[in-house]
């Protein structure tokens, strides 16, 4: 609990700026225009007067203990069994007090006392608070998409208190300081405080949870009138301790500084997985090395045992190993620490990088995963039918555009425009490559982004801080407040729509396309369609070439066409390995490293099956070579070839070089059955570039 908390349960007088009682005759002249009949007012009028003989100062009623201000607490009867009857039955004169402007009251009085019929005091009253203002309040609420008895109940919440803390009606004096500070109250309270208050919950949770879903939702509508440019705020977001450094003080002080200072470069989610896994490499040393309390004396022989016991050590979320990929990403967190604290030259610190780029796993090669045309036909025409307007148009952008998941939930509102020619036009925002793009998208994913448009004018609001750009954004993915998540557009309508189409992921639990697969489709298409590597970074957002080639390497014809040539069946062949592939007798083993390695295989005139671990190959090996196979299609280079050979044997005459005549004739014989085998002759094109085909 904070100083002034503490100071406020101590001394609740301390924080009343203003008591004053009102005359009887001014309470009864309200009694009557709140509608109370004769013996009502009467009632009232006696409970006035008891109530103000025992405290004819107001500020000796606040000095006393909560219990008594209340009147009665949590498990007492309404008629037999009060702390103080008098102090009780007072609660709709001190809320009358209040709503005047004649007090203010302290927090803890106010979240555990009574708010019930302020509203109605308001109406009677002629104050700004009142029914007419709660009902404008209530249809700008549904017309923001918020179901308007819950803007009701959460405005009623909030303002009663506000105004029995303040001793101030006008609702248009509060702002997210007060809304922050009645969060703050209500939550360092909340225990204490549920005790005693007659109303709600007697379970600390539920009521926190209640009180806290109220204020959020206040903040939200507020947002959405832009009275407020701060956003609607999670009630119930976990708020996880800091991780305290269990090491010796030398070690704590640097990873302390080390974190702080890397917080003003990297975005909190790394910070703290670097913070973690700092923290478990520290744990470690100081489980093996006691001895050590400094990391100046860490050495590399213990930063190579630590990565030899990465590869076993279960981890304590999960009980496992971790895999390579997440053994490159902790090797990387340490790398670093290694070698900023050596670069900032702080002090304590071995001053020279531990760990270089060779200790990090190889990692495997992934190619896109893109979704095949059947089934993406099947996922398009579920996704159209999709009923929330969100979801939809945020699932066809990701589609026609290539975007990535994030950078569709970031659009801003006016993202959408046309080229000159009408084509609609589609602004991305800032991501992982920290710069803006416009890209080409298809008509039906235009006409969904102008539907959610045309659902966002009736708001209000003012923007909220984009976390890329720093900049006020108003997002076009908007709801009540609050930035649709990533598993609210994404996974959730994509696991409907698999489940309908009977889609699943291979252990049945989840689902086998996922938004970023939209992403690796685009790549793929543009890529079978000859699109330039330029045009693939541009619409896909890549810095750098390496990964649109990916997307050509798949979509390589040449190497279609000449895996054809080589594999499929009736495909015409020459040498010695053709009738290996013809009669099917290749081994599993040569099969996989003709898939992968064909166009490495190939040779001047053909292609050779021979494996690596059968070594190098002697040259002229088409003439001799078990393993050597050519096709039709370099029948024009082997008439090349014939004719070198006859120009190599003119020459060899020439010089009289006998043995030279021989062997360049048997070559040129080998060229000539190799055209017999493959039905051709000598007559025919002859091919003038001899550089491999790949």
């Amino acid at each position: 609990m904070s100083d002034s908390t503490l100071a406020l349960v101590a001394d609740p007088a301390a924080h009343v700026r203003r008591l004053e009682h009102a005359e009887l005759q001014e309470w009864r002249s309200f009694l009557t225009r709140f509608g109370l009949g004769a013996y009502a007012i009467k009632k009232q009028t006696h409970l006035y007067r008891h109530f103000r003989e025992r405290w004819p100062d107001l500020g000796v009623w606040a000095a006393e203990p909560l219990q008594v201000r209340l009147g009665r607490v949590r498990g007492q009867d309404k008629r037999s069994t009060q702390t103080d009857a008098v102090s009780y039955h007072a609660r709709a004169y001190l809320k009358y007090l209040a709503l005047t402007g004649r007090a203010a009251y302290d927090w803890d009085f106010v979240l555990a006392g009574d708010t019930a019929g302020m509203i109605d005091y308001g109406d009677a009253l002629g104050l700004p608070f009142n029914r007419a203002w709660l009902a404008r309040q209530r249809r700008d609420g549904i017309a923001y998409g918020w179901c308007g008895d819950s803007v009701k109940g959460a405005l009623i919440f909030a303002y009663s208190r506000l105004i029995l803390h303040s001793g101030d009606a006008d609702v248009d004096r509060y702002g997210v300081d007060d809304l922050a500070e009645l969060r703050h109250q209500t939550v360092a309270l909340n225990a204490q405080l549920t005790a005693l208050s007659t109303r709600g919950s007697g379970n600390p949770a539920t009521r926190l949870h209640a009180a806290l879903g109220r204020l959020s939702a206040v903040q939200g509508f507020w947002f959405c009138q832009g009275k407020t440019d701060v956003p609607h705020v999670r009630p119930f977001r976990r708020v996880e301790p800091v991780d305290e450094w269990v090491a010796p003080p030398l070690i704590a002080a640097v990873l302390q500084r080390y974190c702080t200072q890397r917080s003003n470069m990297t975005a909190p989610q790394g910070v703290k997985a670097r913070r973690r896994e700092l923290r478990l490499f520290v744990d470690w040393l100081c489980e093996r090395h006691p001895a050590i309390d400094t990391f100046a004396d860490v050495g590399r022989s213990d930063v190579e045992a630590y990565l030899k016991h990465l590869r076993t050590a279960p981890r304590p979320k999960h009980g496992r190993p971790v895999g390579v990929a997440s053994r490159r990403q902790i090797i990387s967190y340490l790398r670093q620490f290694f070698g900023d604290t050596s670069e900032w030259e702080y002090e304590h610190v071995p001053g020279r990088q531990l760990i270089g780029r060779a200790d990090s796993p190889r990692a495997s090669t992934h190619i896109p995963r893109f979704i095949p045309e059947q089934e993406l036909a099947a996922v398009m025409q579920a996704i159209r039918e999709l009923h929330d307007p969100h979801q939809r148009a945020a699932l066809l952008a990701v589609r026609w555009s290539g975007a990535r998941r994030d950078e569709i939930r970031r659009l801003e509102l006016d993202c959408l425009d046309a080229y000159p020619d009408g084509t609609p036009r589609l602004r991305i925002p800032a991501g992982k490559t920290k710069a803006e793009r416009m890209v080409p998208i298809a008509a039906e994913a235009a006409d969904a982004i102008t539907q959610v448009q045309a659902r966002r004018t009736v708001d209000q609001d003012l923007g909220m801080t984009d976390r890329v750009t720093e900049r006020q954004v108003r997002y076009l993915f908007l709801d009540r407040g609050r930035l649709r998540s990533a598993s609210y557009l994404y996974d959730e309508p994509l696991l409907q729509v698999c489940q309908t189409i009977g889609l699943v992921s291979a252990s049945g639990r989840g689902t086998a396309i996922t938004a970023h697969r939209f992403r690796h489709t685009v790549g793929t298409q543009l890529a079978n369609k000859h699109a330039r590597i330029r045009t693939i970074m541009a619409i896909l957002g890549h810095s750098n070439a390496t990964m649109a080639m990916v997307y050509s390497a798949i979509s390589d014809e040449e190497l279609v066409k000449d895996y054809d040539s080589a594999l499929k069946p009736g495909a015409l062949l020459a040498g010695p390995a053709a009738d290996l592939i013809r009669n099917k007798e290749l081994s599993t083993q040569q099969i996989d490293w003709l898939k992968s390695n064909y166009l490495k295989s190939e040779l001047e005139l053909g292609a050779c099956l021979k494996l690596p671990e059968e070594g190098p190959c002697e040259c002229d090996l088409f003439l001799t070579c078990a393993k050597f196979f050519t096709t039709a299609e370099h029948a024009p280079r082997i008439r090349r070839r014939w004719h070198r050979e006859q120009d190599l044997i003119n020459d060899a005459l020439e010089r009289g070089w006998q043995r030279e005549v021989e062997r360049h004739e048997a070559l040129a014989r080998r060229c000539v059955d190799l055209l017999t085998e493959l039905g051709q002759t000598l007559d025919g094109d002859i091919d003038d570039d001899l550089s491999p085909l790949c």
